[in-house]
């Protein structure tokens, strides 16, 4: 039998139920969804809270505020700290928000399906320091949903949390059990789920808990989430471990628009008054087909996808400029900027080119929201200045890009198509239209990875602030020793064959960091990834594009693996994770044993890189104005170079670099480092000095390949090098590609491979093939390259 809600305060919860309540046939416009939602928390004596910015505070570690609870974070993160002692917000118990929110992560599945925006309405409700129990929050929902939306219960389906064995947490039985007896959720309307879909945090790190969901069914018969309730208990660690907290807080967050959408009878939100009033107004500005509200493959001409895409940008857009955000290169700003440009060339699609339409259509955006958001109204002016002159740039910034894409020759390189994207600003589908226009294939999952390759580096930066701070708490005694890292030696093998070795080190372990954090020790029970920093180690960290040392840090009792090595204010960390026994901050002293054929496959890539530049500057003429970048492993290499005059010919460049490049390396010349008075190396150096060296260096780092009668000389920061020429076997750049006015990018693969791949298959060939191949040996050897690094590239 079903039981009733039991608590104190259950009479008073049916009073407010039948004030609030109305009948099914209700017209529910956004405004009064929002505000019952509001008013029904209101009177369960929540605080209203005002919506924070879209864009997300700098300490939370995000770029906008993709959650309600983000305003929250402070109470909630506070593991130790009373909460009167804390911010004056700490003070509250309960709090009720509509916040205003953005999402960029699946940029480009908006406008395409149903779900997805970048601006959305968060309705929220609190409980901070256990104020508020399981069942009183769960019974809220449901009630609110049901009796004040009038939502019919057998549409309702919930999901909570099932467990999970590698976190270490049991099934919530206590939420289970007040959605079956207290609520009176039928058995078959209740799901299980796991940690993937139960269990949630704010970002990587935080608080975090399980989580039980509403979900609503749809008229064809699917389910879509309509609330999310999640009870933070724990701080989720950079390594992943939990801490349990202090106090029980509750989360709950359901959006405005699906919300909206299921009031209003409407298969997405695109059809509801948050949405359909821009809409009418973008085809009366665009002049465009009305819109018809086709999706997938449906949407024959892509209009209607258009018109979603356009109306949903400007309303991100439009708050995240009137809460101050401008479009620019970094961070927040492109994101903006990305937004923006993606808009426009929607735009652009659904009529003749016509500037204004979209500044004009945000403008439609205040109007909109002006009652709920009057800071809107004041914003107007503003919102229209940034976009009018976004709208400028990017029709130079297009007729910029066109143009360079239209003297491209055949064939072009995939990987420039990216660059258009990247360097360009243009958005992924106007990237993917020049593709098709010129038959250039469009590898979607390869532009995805590509993406998440830039949002990795972009972590880098963030961890690298954190690094700062932990190091600063430490007050380390004094920076590493790592004189010993360029202590590499060359011996002689029974075969010929040189191999190498470093130079023995031992160093005194002064601290551990874990997740960014000062621990005292860490076992190999532990299984996290740290970083370890010592008073002396003859590993060499990332420096000048070159990737740090791999290897082991060893001791009597147990291994330390180190699968990268970096460097901050000049301390080395050896990152990696303890493989067996028991390291100690201040107490143990380790051996450093350096992976010498990762090292020595650095080593080869950056001396290739030297040389093939030193080529380049034969026949390009490559400026001494712009600083060269570049990055290199121990299986490729990359170099971006800026020309004042454009690459032609790829393909014969590339061969000319193959030739020459490879017939230098037959004479085994000398590979010489040095260090030299400043103004000694401008006279040796002459024109090709570089002119962004910093005016307060007094000497300088020079490599120099000894060639005869005209060396390669090349200015060289950090990294290391082979000694002769002759240790590189064979070189073959596998790419060389225009990325944007005047820079251009060349991409070496792993030489030692390549020359192992091009002497087995050559041995291969019968004497009468060989013959065959002789008059053209050289073009023969440069396909053979080609091949090989493709190879590679497949079975890597």
């Amino acid at each position: 039998m079903r039981q009733v809600f039991l608590s104190s305060c259950n009479l008073t919860l049916h009073v407010v139920v039948r004030r609030l309540c109305t009948n099914a046939n209700v017209k529910w416009n956004s405004h009064k969804v929002r505000q019952t939602f509001i008013n029904y928390f209101k009177k369960w004596n929540h605080v209203v809270v005002e919506s924070s910015s879209v864009i997300a505070p700098k300490q939370s570690g995000m770029l906008f505020t993709s959650a309600g609870v983000v305003q929250f974070k402070p109470i909630i993160s506070n593991l130790n700290v009373p909460v009167q002692q804390s911010r004056p917000m700490d003070s509250l118990g309960l709090a009720v928000s509509c916040q205003k929110c953005a999402r960029v992560n699946d940029l480009n599945l908006v406008g395409k399906d149903r779900t997805h925006h970048t601006f959305f309405e968060m309705l929220g409700n609190w409980s901070f320091n256990g104020t508020m129990s399981k069942q009183t929050v769960c019974t809220h929902a449901w009630q609110l949903l049901t009796k004040i939306y009038c939502i019919d219960e057998q549409r309702l389906h919930v999901t909570y949390f099932g467990g999970d064995k590698q976190l270490g947490l049991d099934a919530d039985q206590e939420c289970k059990q007040i959605w079956l007896d207290v609520v009176g959720v039928q058995q078959c309307r209740l799901l299980v789920g796991n940690a993937k879909e139960n269990f949630w945090s704010i970002g990587e790190t935080g608080p975090c808990g399980p989580c039980t969901e509403i979900h609503v069914q749809l008229p064809d018969g699917t389910l879509s989430e309509l609330w999310n309730v999640v009870f933070m208990e724990y701080y989720k660690h950079e390594d992943g471990s939990l801490q349990k907290l202090s106090a029980t807080h509750v989360d709950t967050g359901m959006g405005l628009e699906r919300l909206c959408a299921i009031l209003q009878n409407e298969d997405s939100a695109y059809g509801t008054d948050l949405f359909k009033p821009l809409i009418d107004s973008c085809q009366k500005l665009t002049g465009s087909p009305p819109y018809e509200g086709r999706f997938g493959v449906d949407d024959v001409t892509g209009l209607d996808s258009s018109h979603r895409i356009i109306v949903d940008h400007a309303r991100m857009c439009t708050f995240a400029i009137a809460d101050g955000l401008k479009p620019g290169h970094q961070e927040a700003g492109h994101v903006l900027r990305k937004i923006i440009r993606r808009a426009l060339y929607h735009v652009s699609l659904l009529g003749e080119p016509r500037s204004g339409v979209f500044p004009n259509l945000c403008s439609a955006v205040v109007d909109l929201y002006a009652d709920t958001y009057p800071q809107l109204q004041s914003s107007r002016r503003l919102v229209d200045q940034v976009l009018v002159e976004e709208e400028k740039r990017f029709s130079g910034t297009l007729t910029k890009a066109k143009a360079r894409f239209d003297r491209m020759q055949e064939p072009i390189d995939p990987e420039v198509m990216f660059l258009f994207y990247n360097t360009y600003g243009l958005p992924m589908e106007m990237v993917q239209n020049l593709a098709e226009r010129r038959g250039v294939p469009f590898d979607l999952q390869e532009f995805e990875q590509r993406l998440q390759e830039q949002r990795r580096r972009s972590l880098t930066n963030k961890q690298k602030q954190q690094l700062r701070v932990a190091l600063q708490q430490l007050e380390l005694p004094s920076n590493t020793d790592d004189t010993l890292k360029h202590s590499t030696m060359e011996t002689q093998t029974e075969d010929g064959s040189v191999a190498y070795q470093t130079a023995c080190c031992e160093g005194r372990v002064l601290a551990i960091l874990r997740s960014q954090t000062p621990v005292t020790e860490v076992t190999s029970d532990d299984q996290v990834q740290c970083s370890v920093i010592l008073d002396k180690t003859s590993f060499y960290a990332t420096d000048d594009g070159q990737t740090g040392d791999r290897g082991i840090l060893r001791w009597r009792e147990g291994e330390f693996l180190v699968d990268s090595t970096t460097s901050l204010e000049h301390v080395v960390l050896h990152h990696g994770r303890v493989l067996c026994g028991k390291l100690i901050a201040g107490q143990t002293s380790v051996h450093c044993l350096v992976d010498v054929n990762s090292r020595t496959a650095c080593m080869q890539q950056h001396t290739a890189l030297h040389l093939i530049l030193g080529i380049l500057r034969q026949h390009l003429n490559i400026s001494t104005e712009q600083p060269l970048t570049g990055m290199i492993n121990r299986q490729s290499a990359w170099i971006q170079f800026y020309s004042l005059q454009s690459v032609q010919s790829k393909n014969y460049l590339l061969q000319l670099i193959d030739k020459h490049a490879n017939m230098l390396i037959e004479q085994n010349c000398p590979v010489i480092t040095q260090i030299m008075n400043l103004e000694n190396a401008k006279l040796l150096l002459k024109d090709d000095f570089p002119r962004v060296i910093d005016s307060k260096t007094k000497t300088i780092r020079l490599v120099t390949l000894d060639i005869k009668p005209h060396p390669i000389h090349q200015l060289c920061r950090a990294g290391m090098h082979v000694s002769t020429l002759g240790k590189l076997y064979h070189i073959s750049p596998i790419s060389l590609a225009e990325v944007n006015e005047g820079y251009s990018s060349l991409t070496l693969q792993d030489s030692a491979k390549i020359g192992l791949f091009v002497t087995q298959h050559r041995a291969m060939l019968s004497q009468s093939q060989h013959e065959t191949f002789l008059g053209n040996y050289a073009r023969y050897l440069w396909r053979l390259r080609r091949v090989a690094c493709k190879f590679l590239m497949l079975h890597a």
